[in-house]
């Protein structure tokens, strides 16, 4: 379907992002780190936050090869170690959503933890920590802190530029970020004064949005096609190491 896109090879921490615009109309392919000359660009075709059994087992399934991408090539200790941060990212991951309802606070503090992981495991990857922010971002509503939610926003305005460059969605989701008061989950908690609706991963007003290509995103694909297509991203050195964002201004 994409004879340039289909050239592309696969890596367990790629340093292309590749995803639908749907604003364009376009399959767009966009660097997220420093590419120097002469290294291959490349995506990843299965879900790159697996632990390395499950990473290959897909990719000999699906795709009929073993990869030896940088992460793959780890020695033992080193590849036991990305191994833990990863399981400790699923983890969190699917635990934060469930306690938000009762404890949005420590919701946010399961969010920041994620972003660390991002960071040390994940060199940062923007697509994954635009998905993070935009969940501190909702935590941060339900716990009545909007300061501290419009810095999630903004931090997962900078992170879907990075992963996806500058158009329609990401500029609409910079004025919510600078006007945190027009997203429809502010607004529904400022009329009801009732957070506890957190129990799903975004908003009802959001209900379509698509984990893969990132919050605000329509897509009517499945995992698998997500997998299949490579659909997430890669890193940027921006997503500070230094996290809290309880300190920001």
């Amino acid at each position: 379907v994409y004879r340039l896109g289909a050239r592309f090879n696969h890596s367990c921490k790629p340093n292309v992002n590749r995803c639908w615009i749907e604003s364009l109309q376009m399959e767009l392919f966009h660097a997220t780190q420093d590419i120097s000359a002469g290294e291959e660009l490349c995506v990843y075709y299965v879900d790159p936050k697996g632990l390395f059994s499950q990473r290959q087992a897909v990719l000999r399934e699906d795709f009929n090869f073993t990869c030896r991408c940088g992460t793959c090539s780890l020695p033992e200790a080193q590849g036991a170690a990305s191994d833990r941060l990863r399981q400790e990212y699923q983890d969190l991951d699917e635990r934060a959503p469930k306690v938000a309802a009762e404890d949005p606070d420590e919701a946010v503090d399961l969010i920041l933890r994620v972003l660390e992981i991002i960071q040390e495991e994940f060199d940062g990857d923007p697509h994954m920590a635009q998905r993070a922010f935009n969940d501190g971002f909702q935590f941060a509503v339900l716990a009545g802190d909007l300061d501290l939610a419009q810095s999630f926003l903004q931090r997962a305005h900078e992170a879907k530029v990075l992963a996806e460059g500058d158009h329609a969605e990401s500029r609409e989701l910079l004025k919510l970020a600078e006007n945190p008061g027009l997203h429809p989950l502010v607004q529904a908690s400022s009329a009801s004064k009732a957070p506890g609706k957190a129990q799903t991963r975004f908003c009802e007003d959001f209900e379509n949005t698509c984990s893969y290509c990132g919050p605000d995103t329509s897509c009517d694909k499945s995992k698998a096609d997500h997998e299949r297509a490579s659909v997430q991203t890669v890193s940027s050195a921006s997503t500070a190491a230094s996290l809290d964002l309880r300190s920001l201004d």
